[in-house]
């Protein structure tokens, strides 16, 4: 059956529905036909904002206009070997616990606890990358203070040779390494940091 073709009503059943529900059917003349075609879908209409449209709703907003994400900052940069005088500069910086980049700015904070942001003079940022930076300060401080221990336990034993107070020495060397891990805290950051410059050259953008 094609679609355009039509199924008369049959007047008895036409009488049977207006006499149920009334006069609100119309006459098989008006009805004349049921049509076979289906019934059309409704079309999805796109509704944009006009231009002059402001939105004041902060959560909205930032689901229509997303804020910009600043690029993750890693450690992957070009490595370089240190000249001897590269090599001095830095190591004198670090022994003043100056910028490493102008040797002017300090490295530390006021009370001499944490280390700082910013350098104050040349604006170079100390935590050079946004992956844990200072966890290598870990390995600085391990090996510093492994080297004052060997050294203070060599020259005390070759001092007070063959009578070397081994007591005094245990409980000396054990409150000495203490104090020396909580002194080691700050600086361990601050060795980490000339170690990482000198071998990873400071790149202009890190000023910015």
């Amino acid at each position: 059956m094609s679609p355009s073709s039509a199924l008369p009503i049959p007047p008895s059943r036409d009488a049977a529905i207006r006499g149920s529900l009334g006069s609100t059917i119309p006459s098989t003349s008006v009805l004349g036909s049921i049509d076979c075609d289906p019934l059309p879908r409704p079309t999805p209409v796109l509704t944009l904002l006009p231009a002059t449209t402001t939105i004041t709703d902060d959560a909205t907003a930032s689901l229509i206009f997303p804020a910009p994400v600043a690029p993750r900052r890693t450690t992957d940069t070009p490595l370089a070997l240190p000249t001897l005088g590269r090599l001095a500069r830095l190591l004198g910086r670090c022994l003043m616990l100056r910028c490493p980049n102008c040797g002017k700015g300090p490295v530390l904070s006021k009370w001499k606890v944490t280390v700082g942001e910013r350098c104050s003079h040349c604006n170079f940022r100390f935590m050079r990358s946004d992956d844990n930076y200072f966890d290598g300060a870990m390995f600085c401080s391990l090996m510093i203070m492994e080297a004052v221990f060997g050294v203070s336990l060599a020259a005390s034993v070759i001092l007070m040779w063959p009578n070397v107070p081994w007591d005094a020495l245990t409980y000396i060397a054990t409150g000495g390494m203490i104090v020396l891990g909580l002194i080691m805290q700050p600086l361990g950051k601050v060795a980490w940091l000339f170690l990482d410059v000198m071998f990873r050259p400071i790149l202009p953008e890190e000023c910015a």
